[in-house]
């Protein structure tokens, strides 16, 4: 599932929340039409969506082609320090739009609170 890339520039990151949302009413099509070349995700965001493929509760298949960015070391060192009350993939792709001057789209409040405090630019579906 997904392909790796160092560097997305000025990516627009995308949580579980949103990749689910996009999946359950069939529409993944959409985030590579309106982000083509800077929709991406990290790795424990995907780790969370095998999870709901594990249980049947979303479809298989739908990000293969969706770049995966890998934290850097001073991300995971930020992504560590937000509350726990987000999910790591929350926290990961909370920690990349912050070092990557990124779009984070998100539906989950905590999360919205956060990135707001940091001044990263949010959307949803």
């Amino acid at each position: 599932m997904g392909r790796d890339a160092e560097q997305v520039d000025q990516p627009v990151v995308l949580d579980n929340t949103v990749l689910t949302n996009f999946a359950l009413v069939g529409r993944a099509d959409l985030v590579t039409h309106l982000w083509p070349t800077t929709a991406c995700t990290t790795p424990p965001v995907l780790d969370e969506y095998r999870s709901g493929v594990a249980s049947g509760l979303v479809p298989a298949d739908l990000w293969a082609d969706l770049t995966v960015i890998i934290l850097t070391e001073e991300e995971t060192a930020l992504a560590a320090s937000f509350s726990t009350r987000l999910g790591s993939g929350e926290r990961s792709c909370l920690a990349a739009a912050v070092h990557r001057q990124g779009l984070l789209a998100t539906d989950d409040l905590d999360a919205r609170r956060i990135a707001q405090q940091q001044n990263v630019p949010l959307t949803g579906t």
